[in-house]
């Protein structure tokens, strides 16, 4: 599989090539997505903010609450960037199709980060080790003026 990797605003991970990538800035707020050619997709957000990873988390598990029926959600916390990160596997029905999705939370000296990989089961037996390593691959600047929250 052929990679490119995206680096802008003080991130970068590796996405396939096959993948299409789109970028839209609202007020302080960058969302970055990347969506395979069926309907797999990563979504990171970078907020200058800087809100509270448990609080981003929360409202994110919200909507999936509020959307679907049996939502199963399974918690645990895990590092990126050397930063302390919240995470979320999430499994719900959408369409009569079984779906799981990925949810990272946390928060650097720049930005508070929440990551979104999410794509339907059948899907994901090809997928999810995609989704894993972009989520993998992902860094960012370190700021030495500003410290870690």
């Amino acid at each position: 599989m052929s990679l490119q990797t995206y680096s802008e605003h003080g991130i970068q991970f590796l996405y396939p090539l096959d993948w299409e990538l789109h970028q839209e800035i609202q007020g302080t707020t960058v969302a970055i997505s990347v969506t395979s050619p069926e309907t797999t997709f990563l979504t990171i957000w970078l907020m200058q903010e800087r809100p509270n990873p448990q609080t981003m988390l929360d409202s994110a598990l919200d909507a999936f609450e509020e959307d679907y029926e049996n939502v199963d959600i399974y918690r645990s916390e895990t590092e990126i960037c050397e930063y302390p990160c919240l995470k979320c596997d999430v499994e719900f029905v959408s369409l009569e199709l079984i779906n799981s999705a990925t949810i990272h939370s946390l928060r650097t000296g720049r930005f508070s980060v929440l990551i979104l990989g999410q794509g339907t089961d059948h899907e994901l037996e090809y997928s999810r080790p995609i989704l894993e390593a972009m989520i993998d691959s992902f860094e960012c600047d370190v700021d030495d003026d500003i410290m870690k929250a």
